[in-house]
């Protein structure tokens, strides 16, 4: 993130310990789809997804006056996490992953979304294979976009341990795509 958007985030979430409303709001809105998406991709399941997600802005909400971390977004997605994770532990569940579809360039033919569609199910069914290390830093890292820096916070890790894991969850990738073919 830009150091405009950072600054604009922190005077959000000044304002909204204050009790406005509408700064709280407009967080909201900046993450709530990112959220989502992630709460979606670890749990597979729409309607959970959305639980999962206002959890997590009414636990940040409710809590916002002892917020002190230097990164909110991470922040988020750590109360996420734990979330889906304490939601597991319920459920007692193995972890299952979306099959997500492809955002396809309406211009594209019909071969080639079938091809993107087709690899797609590829990969995924591929990650379905990691472990839970290598799917979260692979979930954080390329398909939330988070840096290095922020899924170490997010995990509970160091910048180098999330490198090494990372590299080691591509390779198993790798493997695992080039023993499908």
């Amino acid at each position: 993130m830009e150091k405009k958007d950072l600054e604009k985030i922190k005077t959000l979430i000044n304002k909204a310990k204050e009790g406005d409303s509408q700064a709280f709001g407009k967080l909201y809105d900046l993450f709530v789809d990112q959220i989502y998406r992630f709460c979606l991709i670890k749990t597979g399941d729409t309607d959970v997804a959305q639980d999962i997600t206002s959890e997590t802005f009414l636990r940040v909400k409710r809590y916002l006056d002892r917020y002190k971390h230097k990164n909110f977004r991470a922040y988020l997605y750590t109360i996420a996490r734990n979330l889906i994770v304490d939601y597991y532990k319920r459920q007692a569940k193995t972890t299952r992953l979306l099959e997500v579809s492809l955002i396809v360039d309406e211009k594209e033919d019909v071969e080639a979304k079938m091809i993107k569609k087709q690899e797609a199910k590829q990969l995924y069914k591929a990650m379905s294979k990691l472990n839970r290390n290598y799917l979260d830093v692979i979930t954080l890292r390329f398909i939330e976009g988070l840096s290095v820096k922020e899924t170490a916070q997010i995990l509970g890790r160091t910048g180098v341990s999330v490198r090494v894991i990372q590299h080691r969850a591509l390779k198993k990738l790798e493997i695992l795509l080039n023993h499908e073919n």
